[in-house]
């Protein structure tokens, strides 16, 4: 996702994380509506001098389904991101998995050409190697920022082609209190994981607004997924899900005199008749043997009522 103005990729990351973890701002939080220090930008989105080179900004989320991204759950991100933005109706996603489809994402290829087809497998180390597109950003003059989780098959040593590396991963990095490995250092950061990576990369943006040096940042918190252990979820009134039934329409049954089971005859023309060349399929079972069945399963009802 290309974002035209450092402004609005900073408050698109202020937003995203409220929307993900509450509306409580911790104090020292950047105000929605705060102006940001930036360099003059151009209308095309790049800065003078840059060659026409956009900064990029990915959000990415984790295990959200797609019926939870609407602006109804998610209003202020819509507003100001997603409704002001290009929506992609032939976007595909080639595997849903975590680690394959990840993989995709940072060197473009299918998931059966990454090398990475399960959560157990890693990206780096593949042979034959499989170059990402943050290295070829990197080698181009880009600042690179990796902000939260990369592949779970991976550790969080920092990787080749980013410039700045805050890495967290599964089980350890929750909603709340999340271990993460910040400049090759690994610890506990309290506060709420969504915010600590927001204002990682807020801060990272204001340092990168050098015109000949865009920025790319890869935003990438673990939320929706569970656990769902932030306690300021508990005071967000979400209506609850109903997926939608299909009608049922009543149909009544006149009465009627229970009646055994009608077998069908041996020999009926119904039944497939043995030839030199036909043999029966073990399963499916005969169709006599499935008639059969049925019409017991039948009988044996309309005699319990």
């Amino acid at each position: 996702m290309r974002l035209g103005r450092v402004a609005a990729a900073a408050l698109a990351l202020t937003y995203l994380a409220a929307s993900c973890t509450g509306t409580a701002k911790p104090p020292g939080r950047t105000s929605p509506g705060t102006p940001i220090p930036t360099s003059p930008v151009s209308p095309t989105g790049s800065s003078p001098g840059s060659g026409n080179r956009p900064n990029v900004l990915i959000l990415l989320s984790d295990d959200q389904a797609f019926r939870l991204f609407t602006g109804r759950l998610m209003p202020r991100t819509f507003a100001d991101l997603v409704n002001r933005g290009v929506y992609f109706t032939r976007n595909y996603v080639n595997d849903s998995e975590c680690c394959p489809s990840r993989a995709s994402i940072l060197t473009g290829l299918f998931a059966h050409d990454t090398g990475v087809d399960a959560n157990t497998r890693p990206l780096d180390g593949t042979t034959p190697a499989r170059p990402t597109f943050v290295q070829a950003l990197h080698d181009a003059g880009y600042r690179t920022m990796l902000d939260g989780k990369y592949l779970n098959s991976e550790s969080c040593a920092p990787q080749p082609g980013w410039d700045e590396w805050i890495c967290g991963k599964d089980p350890q990095m929750s909603e709340v209190d999340p271990i993460l490995t910040i400049a090759g250092h690994t610890g506990v950061v309290h506060g709420y994981t969504a915010d600590i990576l927001a204002d990682h990369a807020i801060d990272f943006i204001r340092r990168n607004a050098d015109p000949a040096h865009p920025f790319f940042v890869y935003y990438t918190p673990r939320d929706p997924h569970l656990p769902a252990n932030d306690p300021r979820s508990a005071t967000v009134r979400i209506p609850p899900y109903r997926p939608p039934s299909p009608g049922i329409v009543a149909r009544s049954r006149p009465s009627r005199p229970c009646r055994p089971a009608r077998r069908t005859p041996k020999g009926s023309p119904s039944m497939p008749r043995a030839t030199s060349t036909w043999r029966p399929s073990p399963s499916p079972a005969p169709r006599a043997a499935r008639v059969r069945s049925s019409s017991s399963i039948r009988g044996a009802g309309c005699c319990a009522r």
